[in-house]
Order: structure tokens, then sequence, then C-alpha cells
């Protein structure tokens, strides 16, 4: 995206008319907020993937702790004996 005015103070102004220097800056800030939106992307990509590994973390613990108190569990014996 090429930006063509740089608005100040509620002002916009055509960007033509500064100078290289003004310009360089503003291209480098466009960089730097595309550059910063494409991070958040992938932190939120991330923060999905991580919520959704936790949840499976959680439900896999939680079957092998039940399966490990069944095994540990003394064997009932019948009555009478």
């Amino acid at each position: 995206m090429t930006i063509k005015t740089l608005t100040i103070d509620g002002k916009e102004y055509d960007l033509e008319v500064f100078s290289d220097q003004v310009k360089n800056y503003v291209a480098l800030r466009t960089r730097w907020a595309n550059d910063l939106s494409d991070e958040r992307v992938k932190a939120a990509k991330t923060e999905a993937a991580l919520k959704a590994l936790d949840a499976e973390l959680s439900q896999l613990v939680t079957k092998e702790v039940k399966e490990m108190a069944e095994k540990s569990a003394p064997a009932e014996t019948p009555a009478g004996e």
C-alpha cells in the first residue's frame, strides 16, 4: 500500500510536497505498522493453538489419572470369602 497523503493534527497533506526524509520516515512507519499487524495475526494463531492444546492436554491427563486410579484400586472380593 502506498501512502499518498499524510494527516498531522487533523490536517491532510499531499506527501509528495515533503522532503525525502519525511517520505522515508512515512515508508518506514508503514512497513513497521504492517509488520506489527502480521505479528498480531501470528500471535492470535499461536494463542488459539495453545488454547486447543491446553484442552487436549487437560482431557488426556484427566483420562490417564482416572486409569491410574483404577489400576491402583484394590480389587473387590466377592461377599462371603
